[in-house]
């Protein structure tokens, strides 16, 4: 069975955390996040997405604890259209709810008190995507 790698997007107004994964072993790792303010988001994730082999993105939706949309899910989805994909690529979106309070409390039960946005942002990426690959 051929391997189907995917990239979880966790997309925020300035980073973008970012995690890699495979469905089949469902082993999921952080890759370094994007500062929006300093890199060409669309190129950085075009040259991942060749590079990486990837079949597809697993993105954050921030829905509300009521399930409706958040503000942030149409920057998101706008986000994404200006990607320009592949036709063949796959674009998932999952309920993100609370990822990055789920990032955070994961360092505070190892102790660690302070943490920078990327990894936190990189951190809810890999929860993101753990979360899609526990439904496939």
């Amino acid at each position: 069975m051929k391997s189907k790698k995917y990239l979880g997007l966790d997309v925020g107004e300035r980073i973008v955390g970012l995690a890699i994964g495979d469905l089949q072993s469902k082993l999921v790792f952080p890759r370094k996040a994007l500062d929006l303010k300093q890199v060409d988001a669309k190129k950085v994730l075009s040259q991942m997405l060749i590079d990486d082999a990837l079949t597809g993105f697993v993105v954050g939706w921030p829905q509300n604890s009521d399930g409706s949309k958040s503000l942030q899910c149409a920057k998101i989805e706008k986000f994404v259209n200006n990607l320009k994909l592949p036709e063949h690529f796959e674009v998932h979106y999952i309920n993100e709810y609370a990822s990055s309070l789920e990032a955070q409390s994961r360092f505070r039960a190892f102790g660690v008190k302070k943490v920078g946005r990327e990894i936190i942002d990189s951190t809810a990426a890999i929860i993101i995507l753990e979360s899609f690959f526990n439904r496939c």
